[in-house]
């Protein structure tokens, strides 16, 4: 399995004469995506050391990146129709300052990166330019739980509005996967709570692994639950592009001591 380092550097012990870092400091880096309604979208990992647990998050933010930034964003974005992908490297900062019932954080600099900013290979990310990405809302913050139980079919998290909607898959125990994806909503999408916490979307009939995700051009019939509410609407889903797909990252908790046999795991 091929190990990324979007980590790199703050999942080592410090050394000996040194405080260790706060547990969820790091570099965190984000998937971008959208134009009108920007929103970033963590790149998890499973981490349960109680010390040290940078990346044990599902976090969707929305935000609003400053005028040369988006105008920058948005333009490359426009003359490059693939890679479909963007990427944005903030600063290092404590994923927990994001949790909505103590945020501190108000904003993020960093840098978007057209493609992946680590991959090595075709796809690997270019530096297009700074940004300061002002966080309007928390989307989604959830922390992974030791021996959760995934549910049986596919579920995602529906947030975006009209002219935008996607759906990232909800992420709950190793192994797991991420997946973004581009949607068009048909009959109607549920209303209230969408861009504050997001919906949570059913499919029914299809399992919870990789191979039964959502596919560009599937065309479903979803279940989907507003925020705040727990009447469930069913509604069809066209999907557009897959904007994301990574399960390696997922395939098992991080565990710095682990051989790279030891860390193989799958579905």
């Amino acid at each position: 399995m091929e190990h990324l380092d979007h980590h790199a550097g703050h999942d080592e012990a410090p050394p000996p004469d040194e405080a260790p870092p706060p547990p969820t400091l790091g570099s965190h880096g984000q998937l971008l995506v959208g134009e009108k309604r920007t929103f970033l979208s963590h790149l998890p990992m499973f981490m349960f050391d109680p010390a040290h647990h940078a990346h044990n998050f599902q976090v969707i933010l929305e935000v609003s990146l400053d005028p040369e930034a988006a105008a920058l964003y948005v333009g490359d974005r426009r003359q490059h129709a693939d890679p479909r992908l963007y990427t944005f490297v903030p600063d290092d900062f404590e994923m927990d300052d994001l949790d909505p019932a103590h945020r501190t954080i108000g904003s993020l600099r960093g840098v978007i990166h057209r493609g992946h900013f680590e991959k090595h290979d075709v796809d690997r990310g270019e530096p297009i330019g700074s940004a300061e990405a002002t966080v309007s809302n928390v989307v989604f913050f959830k922390p992974f739980e030791r021996g959760a139980q995934r549910p049986p079919e596919l579920e995602y998290l529906l947030f975006g509005d009209s002219e935008q909607w996607f759906l990232t898959h909800l992420i709950i125990s190793p192994p797991d996967f991420d997946q973004i994806l581009a949607v068009r909503v048909d009959d109607g999408a549920p209303a209230g709570g969408l861009l504050s916490e997001g919906a949570r979307v059913t499919v029914p009939g299809s399992a919870n692994r990789p191979a039964a995700r959502l596919k560009a051009g599937d065309q479903v019939l979803a279940r989907v639950t507003s925020a705040g509410s727990s009447e469930a609407k069913d509604v069809t889903l066209v999907v557009g592009a897959e904007l994301y797909f990574e399960e390696g990252e997922l395939g098992s908790a991080f565990n710095p001591e682990q051989t790279p046999e030891e860390e193989k795991a799958g579905f």
